[in-house]
Formats: C-alpha cells, sequence, structure tokens
C-alpha cells in the first residue's frame, strides 16, 4: 500500500488494503453463494440503451446507494479531496455526468473540494434530474447522455474537468463514452471517475470475455439491497476477482486505447483509520456496508480513475 495523506481522520493510500479479502470474507461469511451466471439480452446500440436508462425508476437504488454512503461520508469526502490536492484538480466550472437523482459526486463527495455552484450536472434520466432539482434548485442540472455530449446545449463547449460515480459502470458503450468526454475536454483536462457502487452487469462480463472466459461463468451472487440478485465476484484462473476489480481493469484498458488520452490513477484508494475493539473492523465496498469482520480497522475502498486529454 501507498500513502497518500491525511484527510478527515483516515490515512488515505493507494493499493491493496482489506478490499481484495472482501470477496473472500463474504464468501466465508455465507454472503455470497456461487451459481452459474450468464447475461443473455444487452442492448444492441445507443438508442435503446438510453431508452432503458431513461425509464429505470429511481427511488429504491438511490436512496439506498444514499443511506450507505452517508455512513462513510467524511471518508469519501477524504478520497477525493486527497486525489484533488495530489494531481492540482481544476475547481471551477466542471460538468459531472451521470448525476443521477442525488447529486452525491457534486453535492457530496467533492463538495469540500470545488465550487459546487460552478459545476454543470447532467443525467439521461429525466426523473433523476428533476428530483436533483428539487434537491439542488440553485444548481445547473440537465437531460442529457454522456453518450452524446455535444447534443447538451447548455453544457459549456469545453472545460477542464469532467467527473463521475459510478457513471460509465452503466453503459454497454464505454470507447463512445470516453470518445465523446475526450472531446469536451480542452487539451490538458481531466476526468475523474470514482466507482463506489457495483458495477452494472455488463462490464465485469466484458472483461471476463477479454480475459478468455466464456458464459456461464462461476460466480458468487449476492443479494442486492434493491431486491436483486448479482454477482460480487467471478472465479477466474487468477482467483475470485471482484466485480469491481473487474471493472476497474476494464475502464482502465479502454482509456488506454483512447486516441489521445493518457492514464494517470486507475487504483482502488482506501480510506483506513483504527476501528472500536468491541465493534470490530468494518468495510464499505462496492455500495456494501459490513460489520464485525475480522480486521481491527474501519476501510472505505473505492476504485479512482483518472485520465488526461493529451491531445
Amino acid at each position: 500500500m501507498k500513502n497518500l495523506g491525511h484527510y478527515n481522520d483516515y490515512h488515505i493510500s493507494s493499493g491493496g488494503g482489506l478490499v481484495h479479502d472482501v470477496p473472500k470474507i463474504c464468501r466465508d461469511m455465507g454472503k455470497i453463494v456461487p451459481t452459474p451466471f450468464a447475461i443473455y439480452s444487452l442492448p444492441h446500440d445507443v438508442a435503446e440503451e438510453e431508452r432503458g436508462l431513461a425509464r429505470q425508476p429511481i427511488s429504491t437504488a438511490s436512496l439506498s446507494f444514499e443511506q450507505n454512503r452517508l455512513k462513510v461520508l467524511t471518508a469519501l469526502q477524504g478520497i477525493a479531496a486527497c486525489v484533488f490536492d495530489r494531481y492540482q484538480l481544476p475547481k471551477f466550472g466542471g460538468i459531472d455526468v451521470g448525476s443521477g437523482a442525488t447529486g452525491a459526486m457534486v453535492h457530496q463527495f467533492l463538495e469540500p473540494s470545488i465550487h459546487a455552484s460552478s459545476w454543470s450536472e447532467m443525467d439521461v434520466n429525466p426523473s433523476a434530474v428533476a428530483e436533483n432539482i428539487r434537491r439542488h434548485p440553485n444548481a445547473k442540472v440537465f437531460a442529457g447522455s454522456y453518450l452524446n455530449l455535444g447534443q447538451v446545449r447548455e453544457l459549456p463547449e469545453h472545460v477542464d474537468i469532467i467527473t463521475g460515480l459510478s457513471s460509465l459502470d452503466a453503459t454497454q458503450f464505454i470507447p463512445q463514452a470516453l470518445s465523446e468526454i475526450r472531446e469536451k475536454l480542452r487539451v490538458g483536462g481531466f476526468l475523474l471517475h470514482i466507482q463506489d457502487v457495483r458495477p452494472g452487469l455488463g462490464t465485469p462480463v466484458r472483461e471476463l470475455e477479454h480475459m478468455g472466459l466464456s458464459a456461464p461463468f462461476r460466480a458468487y451472487v449476492a443479494q442486492s439491497n434493491v431486491g436483486i440478485q448479482e454477482p460480487l465476484a467471478y472465479e477466474t484462473p487468477e482467483g475470485l476477482l471482484s466485480v469491481g476489480e473487474l471493472f476497474r481493469r476494464n475502464l482502465g484498458r479502454l482509456i488506454e486505447r483512447q486516441h489521445g488520452m493518457r492514464l494517470l490513477v486507475n487504483d482502488w484508494i482506501s480510506a483506513r483509520r483504527l476501528a472500536n475493539p468491541s465493534l470490530g473492523g468494518s468495510a464499505y465496498y462496492m455500495n456494501m456496508h459490513l460489520r464485525g469482520i475480522p480486521h481491527l480497522v474501519d476501510e472505505v475502498s473505492v476504485v479512482v480513475t483518472l485520465a488526461q486529454r493529451q491531445a
């Protein structure tokens, strides 16, 4: 683990940590069970995907994510502040893509680090946009897709930073999203993506296929907070790999393939502090809050991906 600093009473570090033990801990605790898994229906094109995302109900998932995030908000803010300080990221005039119903990236994660009122936010789901505006009536929130950024007329022509909180995992067309983001960034501008919830089903599967595996995959399935059976980890030739790790690898590889983009960071970033010995340790991992695990630390781990436009 590499020490990155001390923020909000947490030690911030990259790599390593409890995060790589979580799938095994969950398996040993009986929280996840093995089952064959395959996806037989994915969007055929961008238009089909956007129609599906625009129709999704927002209440159950958004409120569940928010409740768990708020339990560890100071740790999440510390991770964001560390990244902003370490890479001297722009604090004015950014765009947040896939901002969701809560606007959590701008109004929770980043608010201590940026001038939030200067940020523009957007989401493809009209209901999510309406709820974000209701919560933050003075914010600049617009309807639109990161797969068609140029069509969102309310956005600035070019910006120095684009952010996303668990946003790019929702699309089956990450290369197109990266191309749109690159075009919207000025040369030298940054893409900062933080993944703190279990990614959409498609991204881990694409990475498994890149590894030469084929469906049905051997998955370890958890019951999600919104009542959906979904994999937490997969068996691979490397052993048990979490869906978060598979997403990290997939996004990093696609950024490296994107013309004009340079990958600066693609790693697990953790916030750690000593736990109360009477309670045992806890872990926030992919929007799960596990308590009583056999470690005397409280640890919050997210995937941080940072890229810069070079040309």
